[in-house]
C-alpha cells in the first residue's frame, strides 16, 4: 500500500487487523491522564471499514478502532474527489444507546427525529433527523447537504443515512471539544423496525495525526 495519506486510495485499502496510531491532541490528553505519557496511542481495526457511497457527493470509510483502556474511536474518513477529511467520534452511552429506530422510539429518544405531523400516527420509518439537535446547553445544527442517503458495503438491499451537525452554541459552564456530531444509521431497505441508528460526537482530525504502523 503507496504510503500517501493525501490520497483517497490509502483510505480505501485500509482493512482488518492494522494497526493505527493517533497523535491528535484529545487522544494525547487522555493519555497523559491515564500517566502514559504525551505519546500517540495505538489503535487496531479489528473489522474491515464499513463503506458508504453517497452517489455524485462523496464516500465515507467507517473505521472501528479499538485500543486497550482507551476509549473505542471511531475514525471517519470523507473522500470527496481527491480531497480527504479525517474526523474522530466515539459514541456516549450516557447520553443515547445505539439502536434500531423502534428501540429509539420505544426509549423516548425523539430528539433525534423532527417531530412527525400526526404525533399518534406515523410510520417509524418515515421520521426525519431533526435539523436541530439540543442537550447540555450545547446546540448541533445539520450542516447545508443535509441528511445522505448512499449504499452500504455495496449490499445489495443495504442502504446507510448520514445527517452531519457542527456545534453552534453552548453554555460556559458545559463547555465541549465536540465540535462535531453525526447522526449515523444503517439497514435493510425492508426492515419495518428501521435501521440500526448512532449518534456520534467527535471533531476533526489532521491527516499528520494519524500514522498506520508498519
Amino acid at each position: 500500500m503507496s504510503y500517501d495519506k493525501t490520497s483517497p486510495n490509502f483510505w480505501r485499502n485500509i482493512r482488518k487487523g492494522a494497526f493505527l496510531e493517533l497523535s491528535d491532541e484529545e487522544t494525547l490528553l487522555e493519555s497523559m491522564e491515564d500517566s502514559q505519557g504525551a505519546d500517540g496511542v495505538t489503535f487496531e481495526l479489528l473489522e474491515d471499514p464499513q463503506h458508504i457511497v453517497i452517489e455524485d457527493v462523496c464516500e465515507f470509510y467507517i473505521y472501528n478502532l479499538e485500543a486497550k483502556s482507551k476509549t473505542d474511536i471511531i475514525l471517519i474518513a470523507t473522500i470527496i474527489g481527491d480531497d480527504v477529511e479525517l474526523k474522530a467520534y466515539f459514541e456516549d452511552a450516557d447520553i443515547v444507546q445505539a439502536d434500531d429506530r423502534k428501540g429509539h422510539v420505544d426509549r423516548g429518544d425523539f430528539w433525534i427525529f423532527e417531530e412527525p405531523e400526526d404525533v399518534d400516527d406515523f410510520e417509524i420509518t418515515d421520521l426525519e433527523f431533526a435539523q436541530k439537535i439540543e442537550f447540555d446547553d450545547s446546540t448541533y445544527e445539520m450542516k447545508r447537504l443535509g441528511t445522505m442517503h448512499g449504499s452500504f458495503n455495496g449490499e445489495d438491499g443495504m442502504m446507510a443515512s448520514i445527517a452531519e451537525y457542527t456545534l453552534t452554541e453552548q453554555s460556559e459552564d458545559n463547555e465541549t471539544n465536540n465540535s462535531e456530531l453525526m447522526v449515523y444509521e444503517y439497514g435493510d431497505v425492508d426492515d419495518e423496525d428501521g435501521g440500526y441508528l448512532s449518534v456520534l460526537f467527535g471533531y476533526t482530525i489532521n491527516l499528520t495525526e494519524v500514522d498506520i504502523l508498519q
